[in-house]
């Protein structure tokens, strides 16, 4: 191959255009670069230019084929299963050759992710005719230095992290290039792992819980309009410690130093620790409530409700909770679109940070509060034996309720931990201790330890828990004699903010225009759905043609779609799914039946929804 070709500046400047159009923060890493003594291009036999490293002892080191790099890529390609998937992860990209001759064999709808280590192969291959055709690829991401963090790459794959998680995804090693940084990649291919298992553990959730989220919002909407948001509640702690208890079971032990700690740290409940720490006589500062679910409602009932405790709840928990702490309580804004839907309308009440725990909540609001330094107990995130959770907290009362009489609490208790764990694992406590946790409960770490990067200083107390990166370790007993005693905080009445006359009417009139769009939707649906299943080929394709007439309208009608996706999230997960399924599928007849199928699970679910968010929504005018 000519020279030229090598070091065509025509090329690598259009190929450099592209690249900004396409990433200009990529763009400008890779115009900063200089040369790179360790790496040049050199001609192959066949002439295409080759890949080569210098080790640090001298050595010439091969990245693509000596011979024919582009009979290499296409014999890797050709290994690869490109109609079972419309994801792929490529780790190693070299010259890219191999991303090339993949993107030439799978659809445009297709994603490609790839990581490479050195930002330096990427500026030789912008030299190279190739690199067009990759930067011109719809859907590509490529993400590229040693030094990429886990929230960086959490970030650039957040996009896409839905469909990797839910469609699966094919890897592709370019093992000649991945073999000079097996560390990185293997630490890249963790990280993407945990982000998929996060993104995973998130969609189980929702779906399980998106019906109750919402009926609980709703239900809860006229306790939410009058009661004070957190954003009151910013900076109104500075200079207090903050104890923030969970109800792990190594509270049992250190339950009596919580008792006397009313007079150096602000004590900080989370909603399973409640009725535990009242019934030892302490009375929490504040108490968080996120849970959905009806049981935890548990958390509350037959208690008392200490005067000097005010709530801070999410709008989901169930109703009656936040009655149990009226003039003395403070709601955050949803995370559902109903927040933003209703926001139009009302102010706003403030937000404490996406969290997946009620513990992590309570975390934040230790911070939001302004407190330092913000000291961990009952926050085990491990096993006591068989034991989750401390005495007293309503876990273990439902144990207790539910035994029969040949059935002991302790083999409840192993039962509910063989369910709950997953895979068991072998970890350390703050004193390097092993304590046996799960794949479940040691994922709760990664928050906390995410978070201390913000919080002010943040101590780890929960003796018996697992250790926790970033944060100081010691005893609860010496880390609440170290803080000196202060005067108590005083708790003033909250009181309930009256729903002003004009917003009432402007609520009314938002809620009503959103039945009445949701209705038509509904008439066009259940006229499509009441028509026999089409009997020919004909028939089908104007039958799918209408349905999607139909999806365009739900598209465009912006609130609504999202209103919709919310509270039937499994079904929307499941046609997303259903839509990668069809893309792959090559018959043309079978395409169109599996969209017909796709189409009537989802309609119908939606004319459920709407019935049921029409029901709510009406109560309001």
């Amino acid at each position: 191959m000519a020279a030229t070709a090598i070091n065509s500046r025509n090329i690598e400047e259009k190929n450099l255009a592209l690249l900004r159009n396409r990433d200009p923060g990529l763009a400008r890493l890779i115009s900063s670069l200089g040369s790179s003594p360790e790496h040049r291009l050199v001609p192959s036999r066949e002439g295409t230019p080759t890949l080569i490293a210098i080790s640090p002892e001298g050595r010439e080191v091969s990245l693509h084929s000596r011979y024919n790099p582009l009979e290499e890529a296409s014999r890797l390609v050709k290994t690869i299963s490109t109609r079972s998937s419309l994801n792929f992860l490529v780790l190693g990209f070299g010259l890219g050759f191999h991303v090339a001759e993949l993107i030439r064999n799978i659809p445009p709808s297709a994603r490609v992710l790839v990581v490479e280590s050195q930002p330096h192969f990427i500026r030789l291959a912008l030299q190279l005719p190739h690199m067009q055709e990759i930067l011109e690829f719809p859907r590509i991401k490529l993400i590229t230095g040693t030094d990429i963090k886990t929230n960086l790459l959490a970030e650039s794959f957040e996009e896409w992290s839905d469909t990797f998680t839910l469609n699966g995804f094919t890897p592709i090693r370019f093992t000649p290039v991945t073999r000079h940084g097996e560390d990185f990649y293997t630490r890249v291919e963790s990280e993407l792992a945990e982000s998929i298992r996060q993104t995973q553990v998130a969609h189980n959730t929702r779906r399980a819980l998106s019906r109750l989220l919402y009926r609980n919002s709703l239900e809860n909407l006229e306790t939410v309009i009058r009661t004070p948001g957190v954003s009151r509640l910013q900076d109104s702690a500075q200079g207090r410690a903050a104890l923030v208890v969970g109800a792990g079971p190594s509270l049992d032990k250190n339950i009596h130093l919580i008792r006397g700690a009313g007079d150096r740290a602000l004590v900080i409940a989370v909603s399973t620790a409640f009725k535990p720490l009242v019934e030892a006589g302490i009375d929490p500062d504040f108490v968080v409530a996120i849970d959905p679910k009806i049981i935890s409602f548990s958390a509350f009932s037959n208690t008392r409700i200490p005067a000097s405790t005010r709530l801070v709840f999410d709008p989901a928990i169930p109703p009656g909770i936040a009655e149990l702490f009226a003039g003395k309580r403070y709601v955050t804004d949803s995370p559902l679109f109903l927040g933003p839907f209703l926001a139009t309308v009302l102010p706003p009440k403030g937000s404490l940070g996406t969290s997946s725990s009620v513990a992590h909540t309570a975390l934040f609001l230790a911070r939001h509060l302004g407190c330092k330094p913000i000291v961990l107990a009952g926050q085990d995130l491990a096993f006591s034996g068989t034991r989750s959770h401390c005495s007293g907290s309503y876990h273990l009362d439902q144990q207790l309720l539910n035994a029969a009489n040949n059935v002991t609490t302790g083999k409840l208790r192993q039962s509910q931990r063989a369910h709950s764990t997953g895979a068991l694992q072998i970890s350390r406590d703050l004193f390097g201790q092993t304590v046996t946790t799960s794949s479940a409960l040691d994922s709760f770490r990664f928050p906390y330890e995410q978070e201390e990067a913000q919080a002010p200083r943040a101590i780890n107390a929960t003796e018996g828990g697992l250790s926790l990166k970033g944060f100081e370790e010691a005893t609860l007993r010496e880390t609440l004699a170290s803080f000196p005693p202060m005067p108590a905080s005083k708790t003033s009445a909250v009181r309930d903010e009256p729903l002003a006359p004009e917003t009432e009417r402007k609520i009314q009139a938002l809620l009503e225009e959103r039945v009445r769009k949701f209705e038509t939707l509904s008439e066009k649906l259940k006229s499509w759905l009441s028509r026999p299943v089409p009997a020919t080929q004909a028939d089908l394709t104007q039958r799918n043609a209408e349905s999607e007439r139909l999806l365009q309208d739900a598209v465009d009608d912006a609130d609504g779609i999202r209103l919709l996706q919310e509270y039937l999230y499994s079904e929307f997960l499941d046609w997303n799914r259903e839509n990668a399924r069809i893309e792959l599928e090559p018959d043309a007849v079978r395409q169109a039946e599996m969209k017909f199928e796709r189409d009537l699970k989802l309609f119908g679910g939606v004319v459920e929804a709407i019935d049921c968010l029409d029901k709510s929504f009406s109560r309001f005018y």
